[in-house]
């Protein structure tokens, strides 16, 4: 088994309910439905096939985190619950992060360009993109925001030449 710290990381915001076991920076187990409804009957079933597959109980886990948006209003609240209620029962610590935290983290942001600038666009199930830019060490350059994509360009023009990666 890898050595921790051990972290169920819950994701119930978008288009998808989305689940992962992880022990420090190893991936031990992820479990993911795509489904722009039915979060609050499919997270939980997720969130006990990814602990099965990892191999671990509950109580072994040091720090549970859950996105906090944005995306879906019953998304977010279904996840954050599934998360405090895991929380208070092995009496371990929540952590809270955005979905744009979540994707400059992970696999999609490490293979960008250490260079320039990370733009992270999520869905927002309307016609916009919820947007983030981040620098080259994944600090957020700004808040976030929601935008036409046929206004993004004119939205970033504060990045100049500065490339400019998407995940």
């Amino acid at each position: 088994m890898s050595e921790g710290p051990f972290i169920l990381a819950l994701d119930a915001a978008g288009l998808a309910c989305s689940v992962a076991v992880a022990a420090g920076e190893a991936l031990l187990a992820r479990e993911r439905v795509d489904s722009p409804h039915g979060q609050a009957e499919r997270l939980m079933p997720l969130i006990e096939q990814a602990m099965e597959k990892a191999g671990l109980a509950a109580a072994a886990l040091d720090l549970i985190a859950a996105t906090v948006g944005p995306g879906s209003f019953t998304g977010i609240r279904v996840g954050l619950a599934a998360a405090r209620g895991i929380a208070l029962a092995t009496g371990k610590p929540l952590l809270g992060v955005t979905g744009f935290a979540a994707v400059a983290a992970g696999p999609a942001a490490a293979s960008c360009p250490a260079e320039g600038l990370l733009l992270v666009a999520l869905e927002s199930r309307r016609e916009d993109l919820y947007v983030q830019v981040f620098d080259r060490l994944r600090q957020p350059c700004g808040a976030p925001f929601a935008v036409l994509p046929g206004r993004l360009a004119q939205s970033l023009a504060f990045a100049g030449a500065a490339p400019l990666a998407v995940a």
